[in-house]
């Protein structure tokens, strides 16, 4: 038995396909808070970076047409050069891709910043969540030495980025439900 058609509550768009009844649409819908669910995660690494210490500013253009602009930048991250970071979060169960999703917002973000960055003399690194907690490599890479630069500076390093790990992963729930709640209101 199929279920009949219906209209999302926040964009209005007609869900008729599988994936869109089952409720994939809802955490994809930009209505309902995809962009939301992205700056949440900015502001939880801002919040981690802080943590750590680190100087940081957001929404920085990259290239001089200015025309591209990174989510966030570190002074002095890696190798004494700025980071360059660009924060996306995926929902890989509602595409084609599945768990590759992750791995390809990955690439596109690399494929779009890295030579910008470059030519600025400023490292460039993706970060990249799925809606389900999954990071790509370079992304946990980049949180792997987030977390250690917060820790380092804790009386109770362990302690440290077992918080740092558990505060990631209930941002990103909560993101994640919040855009649930509102698309179904």
């Amino acid at each position: 038995m199929s279920a009949s058609p219906r209209l999302c509550g926040c964009c209005h768009k007609l869900l008729s396909a599988p994936e869109e009844l089952k409720g994939d649409h809802a955490i994809c819908c930009i209505k309902a808070g995809y962009v939301r669910r992205h700056y949440v995660m900015c502001d939880h690494l801002k919040y981690l970076l802080t943590v750590a210490g680190l100087r940081w500013e957001a929404e920085i253009y990259v290239n001089a047409q200015r025309s591209l602009r990174a989510d966030l930048v570190v002074h002095s991250f890696v190798d004494g050069k700025p980071l360059a970071l660009d924060v996306q979060v995926v929902h890989g169960l509602s595409s084609r891709l599945g768990e590759e999703a992750v791995a390809k917002g990955e690439n596109d973000k690399k494929a779009k910043y890295s030579a910008a960055c470059s030519m600025i003399d400023m490292n460039f690194s993706p970060v990249v969540w799925d809606t389900l907690g999954g990071l790509g490599p370079d992304s946990l890479k980049f949180m792997q030495k987030l977390i250690t630069a917060a820790a380092a500076d804790s009386s109770q390093p362990i302690d440290t980025a077992n918080y740092c790990w558990q505060r990631t992963a209930l941002a990103l729930a909560r993101a994640v439900a919040r855009q649930l709640s509102l698309s179904m209101s």
